[in-house]
């Protein structure tokens, strides 16, 4: 027997010609000699196939693995900036209810430096605004919104002794809230303190109702 030097297919050793893809053979004791060698060949080719396929497996695995840890190292950082983002982006705004006309306030709340926020509902909108007590501890009091920007509906962030508006980044020290007006001041809300407790006229809050 011999083997096809071209298609490495087995054949008669005195055939001239090689059945399975036609090429022709040489008789003789040479063709041992030809088998070795396609046999030799065939080999050859099976090694560099299973070459092939090992490196394409390879660089599939250190594909997905990059893949993997972009998209793992990505909702890392995510996940950090979520779980950092500060007490800020987003004030608790305790909701408030008028009786007779009248919303009141424990004076007792507004304690230290701090800025209190509330929430009052008007005309199906949510009007809201902050208490705080002054550098002289008198009583300030204003909507949580400015004429200037309050299309955003952002309203005021408390820095130290300043409010910053969160639309534009402007500053304001808070010993003029409730005094100061206009442009991006936050609006000034009328109160007034009857015993312990802070009063404030519902109208004044509906008439707030379009800056929300």
């Amino acid at each position: 027997m011999r083997v096809c030097t071209k298609c490495g297919q087995e054949i008669d050793a005195e055939a001239s010609f090689c059945k399975a893809c036609g090429k022709g053979m040489k008789k003789g004791a040479p063709g041992a000699l030809e088998g070795k060698r396609a046999r030799v060949k065939a080999g050859e080719k099976k090694w560099m196939r299973s070459g092939i396929i090992a490196v394409a497996v390879l660089f599939a695995a250190f594909a997905a693995w990059v893949i993997y840890d972009t998209v793992g190292k990505e909702h890392e950082l995510l996940s950090t900036k979520t779980a950092t983002a500060g007490p800020w982006s987003g004030p608790t705004y305790v909701p408030v209810k008028a009786e007779d006309g009248l919303v009141r306030i424990p004076v007792a709340d507004i304690a230290g430096g701090a800025v209190r926020y509330y929430v009052y509902s008007a005309e199906g909108k949510a009007v809201k605004f902050f208490l705080l007590r002054a550098q002289d501890g008198s009583l300030r009091s204003a909507l949580d919104a400015c004429q200037a920007c309050y299309r955003a509906k952002l309203g005021y962030k408390q820095e130290g002794d300043k409010f910053i508006c969160k639309n534009c980044n402007m500053a304001f020290p808070k010993d003029g809230i409730g005094i100061r007006s206009g442009g991006c001041n936050p609006i000034p809300l009328p109160t007034k303190t009857d015993a312990n407790m802070i009063v404030i006229k519902a109208k004044d809050l509906e008439a707030g109702a379009k800056y929300f």
